[in-house]
């Protein structure tokens, strides 16, 4: 899923992300979370 927005900005280029994901369990939310945060601190 992505979301554009409308807004108009002045920048033409952001290297920032949102990630939207659907988990069946916290449990499921706790280990892409880890994994996750293991990715960006390597």
């Amino acid at each position: 899923m992505y979301i554009d927005s409308n807004v108009k900005h002045t920048f033409t280029f952001t290297p920032s992300f949102s990630l939207f994901i659907t988990c069946d369990s916290e449990e499921e939310i706790n280990r892409l979370y880890e994994n996750l945060t293991d990715a960006v601190e390597s």
